[in-house]
């Protein structure tokens, strides 16, 4: 039986290490120093606040979409419009529901945090 064994010896891959770059000022802080004279170097909102504006944001519209979604269904004559109008009021209830939901984990994350 001629068996021939080859050794693989691979290489260990460098992983660079990740350097942690400073978090941008907030507006509140640029406001500070153009009031002061000093240059504004980066403006940056949090982006938890911005997670937050997105949400807000979609939860109104999915709320809109329903409400007007529900309205169609019930003003509407034919079964099959009135059927798939209220299947779409249906699941964009359900997407508002799961925002608010987001929402207001969000809030008592930020309490928490306090």
């Amino acid at each position: 039986m001629n068996c021939i064994y080859k050794v693989i010896i691979m290489a260990k891959k460098r992983v660079r290490r990740r350097v942690r770059k400073p978090a941008g000022r907030t507006v509140r802080e640029a406001r500070a120093l153009a009031q002061a004279g000093r240059t504004i170097a980066r403006v940056q909102e949090s982006p938890r606040r911005n997670r937050m504006k997105m949400v807000v944001k979609n939860l109104i519209l999915f709320v809109v979409l329903s409400i007007l979604s529900t309205v169609i269904a019930s003003s509407s004559s034919d079964v099959v419009v009135q059927q798939s109008f209220w299947i779409l009021a249906i699941l964009t209830g359900f997407v508002a529901v799961a925002l608010l939901i987001v929402v207001l984990v969000f809030l008592f994350m930020g309490r928490a945090r306090r």
